[in-house]
């Protein structure tokens, strides 16, 4: 489970998560970029739900006044030049 929290100003992006977690979820960034090199865009969304490949933790790990669990992050990725 990874927990992604922004700060309350929307500056600031902070990805918690266990060793093994992290390695997942970069290995979901690495298929999200092939997938977008073979058909020329792709996007893919991780949620708090449990069908979510990679789960999103809905509860913030740091300062919970200073900071939020993001419940759904969208991923894009293009292959063109211009994107």
């Amino acid at each position: 489970m990874i927990t992604i929290e922004i700060d309350s100003n929307s500056e600031e992006v902070f990805i918690h998560g266990e060793p093994a977690n992290l390695r997942g979820f970069a290995q979901k960034l690495w298929a999200i970029s092939e997938q977008a090199e073979q058909r020329g865009q792709y996007e893919e969304q991780l949620t708090t739900k449990y069908d979510s490949e990679i789960e999103l933790s809905s509860t913030p790990r740091g300062d919970s006044a200073k900071r939020r669990a993001i419940q759904k992050l969208t991923i894009s990725s293009s292959s063109s030049n211009d994107a």
